[in-house]
């Protein structure tokens, strides 16, 4: 297995992120999302406290399989590893956050307000 084969690497600090799916999943591994929250400079305990009151909500929403925190100290920044049941389960989740007023959460927080936030949308593994 190549050293990049399953590593989200930050293309700014090179941190290396695994992406191993939960064993549950086994080879039926269900879409990954990566997203990235870059924290203005002081404000990353600001944004992990923002996640600690929030990521409950996100858990238990439908579609939900698990979500990884990874925080990147030098840069100020936390990714999330999220494994949903599929991509439309994903968008339903993201709506709803949208409409119960995510943007005015992150706005004061993200280093370019909520649309400094990175979302990849990397759907099913395929094995090639």
């Amino acid at each position: 297995r190549s050293p990049a084969k399953g590593v989200y690497v930050n293309s700014v600090s090179r941190v290396r992120i695994p992406l191993s799916p939960p064993e549950i999943l086994g080879a039926n591994m269900k879409s990954l999302v990566i997203a990235t929250f870059p924290a203005q400079e002081g404000k990353l305990e600001e944004l992990k406290q923002l996640f600690r009151d929030a990521l409950g909500d996100t858990r238990a929403f439908d579609g939900c399989i698990s979500i990884d925190v990874h925080v990147e100290q030098e840069t100020e920044t936390i990714h999330l590893i999220e494994y949903w049941d599929s991509l439309d389960h994903y968008e339903a989740y993201l709506q709803w956050r949208i409409e119960n007023g995510l943007a005015e959460l992150l706005n004061p927080i993200l280093e370019g307000g909520s649309g400094g936030l990175k979302i990849i949308r990397c759907g099913v593994k395929e094995d090639i």
